[in-house]
């Protein structure tokens, strides 16, 4: 397969959150893709700034507020962006998003990482989109996910890339720190669904 197909394809299935496809295809072309990567980030600078992450975290014992965050990626990439609301909305649970995890870990809370990654961990930024070529090899993209029996929406994978700003790192050895969401966005999830979620989902909630 082209490489720059095969990174494009990669991009799509950890954007739709698909992540154990995206993972296996990592995971058997990791050379290929982070070359890819490197090419972009040299063609295509990304100055150090930092990103952030929502997450949802149940207390450590039931009953008590210590809430411990695990580094337990079981993939090889992480997900963060730049745009600080989008990490408060996965960190919301009150979302749309959060309601299965909400019914079956009800004492969750929402929490935001701030991190500031070195150029050589990036494997995707959401400015990279309009350049690694997408729009030109959907047709082979969406032929390729067929093959594979994999059904996601280009569309909406086109509208994610553009709204969430994401960011895509390599593993980090790192321990996060962590803030409460409301310490960092005072809107709720249900607001935030309505400036995130696609137009036909958000016609669903009203």
């Amino acid at each position: 397969m082209n490489t720059k197909i095969l990174y494009c394809t990669w991009v799509v299935l950890a954007i739709q959150g698909l992540m154990r496809d995206a993972d296996q295809l990592l995971k058997q072309y990791q050379e290929e893709i982070y070359l890819e990567a490197l090419k972009l980030s040299r063609k295509f600078p990304v100055r150090p700034k930092p990103v952030y992450r929502g997450i949802l975290l149940e207390p450590k014992d039931n009953g008590n507020e210590n809430y411990v965050y695990h580094v337990d990626y079981g993939v090889k990439f992480i997900s963060f962006t730049q745009n600080l609301e989008v990490a408060c909305w996965f960190a919301s649970t009150d979302s749309y998003m959060a309601h299965m995890v909400m019914l079956q870990k009800p004492k969750s809370a929402g929490f935001i990482i701030e991190h500031t990654p070195e150029p050589e961990d990036i494997l995707f930024d959401w400015k990279w989109h309009k350049d690694i070529g997408f729009k030109k090899f959907r047709p082979m993209i969406e032929k390729q996910l067929l093959l594979n029996h994999i059904y996601t929406d280009l569309d909406q994978y086109v509208h994610n890339v553009v709204t969430q700003k994401e960011i895509i790192l390599k593993p980090l050895k790192i321990e996060f720190n962590l803030t409460k969401k409301e310490d960092r966005c005072s809107k709720s999830g249900r607001e935030l669904d309505k400036i995130y979620l696609p137009d036909n989902v958000i016609a669903q909630l009203d």
